[in-house]
């Protein structure tokens, strides 16, 4: 409140705090329609503890308090690759990527060459429920690779 000297004139401002629900296709949209999570909402929390974070069960269409199997390898002809399902509205402020490495220390994004190894992974819809999708994960490599490693990377955009 502002009361200037010698003049009959006050001003009040009353400031109310808006409670806006989030986004329902954001991560915060997304979580919140769990409440039982508590404090383990995180986007890298993973309370059920099944080495699934939440921002991967949101993207995968897994319950985020239910184990679930994340990424599974699948035998191929002449190299394994692997599957996983994937919501039907994984939300838009996720980026979703597949990397490969042959050491577990430097990624490299599909198609990418490095030391004389490149490696394309190629998703297809193999199955789909309401919800999910299930995506197989092809691998075709060229060069001589003795072992190969893939993962999953998602990445919350601000």
């Amino acid at each position: 409140i502002s009361i200037a000297e010698g003049c009959p004139t006050m001003t009040a401002l009353n400031f109310l705090e808006a409670n806006v629900p989030p986004d329902p296709d954001s991560f915060e949209g997304w979580v919140a329609g769990f409440p039982a999570l508590g404090n383990q909402n995180g986007f890298g929390d993973d309370p059920d503890r099944d080495g699934v974070g939440n921002g991967f069960e949101r993207f995968l269409g897994t319950h985020p308090l239910e184990s679930s199997a994340g990424l599974t390898l699948t035998a191929g002809s002449t190299i394994a690759g692997f599957q996983h399902t994937r919501s039907q509205s994984p939300g838009a402020d996720a980026v979703a990527a597949y990397e490969w490495s042959t050491n577990l220390t430097e990624w490299h994004p599909s198609g990418e060459t490095f030391a004389g190894v490149s490696v394309t992974l190629t998703a297809v819809v193999i199955a789909t429920t309401a919800t999910t999708e299930t995506v197989a994960i092809t691998p075709v490599s060229t060069g001589a690779p003795s072992v190969l490693f893939y993962r999953l990377r998602l990445q919350l955009l601000e």
